[in-house]
């Protein structure tokens, strides 16, 4: 490893063992998707278009976690090699990092955006409950639109994004490393330095419309469910589903915006950060436990489901129950 100061070193190791712990969570969160979407893609549970779209959110989350754990392994592998040097990478090592960037970022822009739609647009559709765009909402098809809007937006602005973002360019300055090279970097050009500023600003941006139908859908939500509860006496089988369904979409909503604020915060930061000869460590280190929670978020929406939703319950014991019962449950 290279001459490096004690902040530098620091901030290294901390990412080092972030991403050991991180490791574990991916894989955890990558067999509970399994379940998840497992589960989801029962017929009795494509029925709904809540449950639709928490399977394209279950299909974005492996996606997001596979990447995440290949990342993390390359990193470790390459922590430990005696010919590690931290600010360049071989060819194919830098090209892996930027398809780790596409796919990140791909699979966070479905994930977030369906979540904040979904509950945005059910406040709606409660709100002009006699209106004809609640029965729209109600429909799969409905369903299905949103999600290949979300789907196509996502890969072509994240294809935009690493296009103009990232070059595999040689360094320029040869660093002094153990191991002969070639070594390369990633964006080493003033275009690419340019549109990281622009986009990660325009990330801040669009994080900010996604806070403000967040905040109007966990508003609206939970007064739903507040009023609900107190007309329990009151309430017939369908209104107690559509309350639980409510109280589904929160809870799924809730872990998405455990870390939207701090990435706000790093997005509208990095343009200033950035004529910095060195990002501060205590930056460094957030991002590492940002991305810590993002692996938490996507690892926990199969548990979200069994614990607020008894559909997803009986459709897990059908999944997961003996043949016998499966087959019971299917020729009844």
């Amino acid at each position: 490893m290279s001459d490096v100061d004690a902040e530098e070193i620091f901030a290294r190791t901390f990412d080092y063992i972030a991403r050991l712990i991180n490791v574990p969570i991916s894989v955890f969160g990558i067999i509970t998707n399994i379940f998840h979407f497992r589960i989801l893609a029962q017929k009795s549970m494509r029925s709904s278009p809540v449950f639709t779209i928490m399977m394209v959110i279950c299909m974005s989350d492996i996606i997001q976690l596979v990447s995440q754990m290949g990342n993390d392994i390359k990193y470790i592998v390459q922590y430990n090699h005696p010919n590690y040097c931290p600010t360049v990478d071989t060819y194919y090592g830098t090209f892996f990092t930027i398809v780790y960037y596409f796919l990140n970022g791909f699979s966070l822009f479905v994930s977030s955006w369906m979540a904040v739609l979904m509950a945005f647009f059910r406040s709606l559709s409660i709100k002009f409950a006699m209106s004809s765009f609640s029965e729209t909402f109600s429909k799969k098809s409905t369903a299905h639109r949103i999600a290949i809007t979300v789907t196509l937006i996502a890969f072509f602005y994240n294809l935009l994004c690493c296009l103009l973002k990232y070059s595999i360019t040689p360094p320029t300055i040869v660093p002094t490393c153990p191991g002969e090279g070639p070594y390369y970097i990633i964006g080493g050009t003033k275009t690419n330095s340019h549109a990281r500023i622009i986009f990660t600003f325009f990330d801040g941006i669009t994080e900010l419309f996604q806070l403000i139908f967040f905040t109007y859908s966990t508003v609206f939500l939970s007064r739903f469910i507040r009023e609900a509860s107190r007309k329990k006496v009151m309430k017939n089988v369908e209104e107690r589903k559509t309350e639980k369904t409510e109280a589904l979409i929160l809870f799924t909503l809730l872990p998405f915006f455990a870390f939207m604020f701090p990435t706000i915060m790093a997005n509208f930061s990095y343009p200033i950060l950035v004529n910095f000869n060195r990002v501060p460590t205590v930056i460094t280190m957030s991002a590492k436990l940002l991305t810590m929670l993002q692996t938490i978020n996507a690892s926990s929406h199969s548990i979200v489901c069994i614990l607020m939703s008894s559909q997803y319950r009986d459709a897990a014991k059908v999944k997961c129950g003996p043949k016998r019962m499966r087959s019971t449950s299917v020729s009844g």
